[in-house]
């Protein structure tokens, strides 16, 4: 073989390139195709992109491996085929995917809760058209299993189904945008209580049920809890920003 600096520099690199390596499982040495390490740096995270990370969704949460670690899963397991839907009650893992089968372990706990404060696009690594946009709902920690954590989102596009023992990035959105939630009240009442989940004291509009602009006291419990107090009982709807 011809010394490494003879050979001519490649400077249009295409999926189809290979690479000399070996193995790391039996030292056999072998070709890589570009593409393939592609994937292979979509599905475990290896490359930091902040506001993404990667999982596998498993579909068999049956011991001795249970749910796996860097896995998103359903409540009741399955879900092989199913639309994006099926996301709005799952659990995730608080390790990534890079620790499937193996790698470091890392716990990205704190970063997860931070995701999802915000609006998520999960989609699958091989092909983003596969995905689905979820606004957030409720993010709290798996009470049986304190490594996994309960994530409860609303659906607001999706195109395409879900894949057992694909890969599939979490990406968050809202960054530098502002944060918005409306409250329902169905039914007639003098106090409301709205659980908003933003995350700060937000502004409150009032309107009734005929769209009239109605003024209460509000009184914030915490930065995701608040009331308003009016003088008579009614139903309607509040906007917060």
């Amino acid at each position: 073989m011809a010394r490494i600096t003879t050979y001519n520099n490649d400077i249009d690199v295409i999926h189809l390139d290979k690479w000399i390596g070996t193995d790391a499982t039996n030292g056999f040495t072998k070709n890589f195709k570009a593409e393939e390490i592609g994937k292979y740096l979509n599905k475990y995270s290896v490359v930091s992109i902040l506001g993404q990370l990667a999982y596998k969704f498993n579909t068999d949460i049956n011991p001795p491996l249970g749910r796996g670690r860097g896995t998103i899963t359903l409540p009741n397991g399955g879900g092989d085929g199913a639309g994006f839907s099926a996301l709005e009650n799952f659990k995730v893992n608080k390790y990534s995917s890079y620790n499937y089968s193996g790698g470091e372990l890392k716990d990205l706990g704190v970063l997860l809760e931070y995701f999802f404060k915000y609006e998520v696009v999960i989609f699958k690594a091989t092909n983003p058209n596969i995905f689905g946009h979820f606004r957030f709902e409720s993010f709290t920690v798996d009470t049986e299993n304190p490594g996994y954590y309960d994530v409860n989102l609303g659906l607001i596009y999706s195109n395409g189904t879900l894949e057992k023992d694909e890969f599939y990035a979490i990406s968050m959105l809202g960054i530098g945008t502002d944060k918005h939630y409306m409250h329902d009240q169905d039914s007639a009442s003098a106090i409301w209580s709205v659980t908003h989940n933003l995350y700060k004291y937000p502004s409150v509009t009032v309107v009734d049920s005929g769209e009239n602009i109605v003024y209460g006291d509000v009184a914030y419990i915490n930065d995701t809890q608040l009331t308003i107090n009016f003088t008579s009982a009614f139903s309607g709807k509040a906007y917060l920003n």
